[in-house]
C-alpha cells in the first residue's frame, strides 16, 4: 500500500501512536496532499462481545 502525505492541523488524538493506522479526512489539494481536518485513529478490525451471563 502506498501513502500519501497528509497535513493535519489539531491536537492529535490521545491513543495516536507513531506508524499506527489512522483515518483522516479532508481536501486533497491539486499538489498531492491532502489537507486534513479530522483525525480518527483506526482500532483493531476484531470484535469482541461482552461474556454471556451464567
Amino acid at each position: 500500500m502506498t501513502g500519501i502525505e497528509v497535513v493535519y492541523r489539531g491536537e492529535r488524538p490521545a491513543v495516536f501512536r507513531e506508524g499506527q493506522d489512522a483515518v483522516a479526512e479532508g481536501i486533497a489539494g491539486p499538489d498531492g496532499v491532502l489537507r486534513s481536518d479530522r483525525l480518527m485513529v483506526k482500532h483493531s478490525n476484531e470484535y469482541r462481545g461482552k461474556a454471556a451471563a451464567p
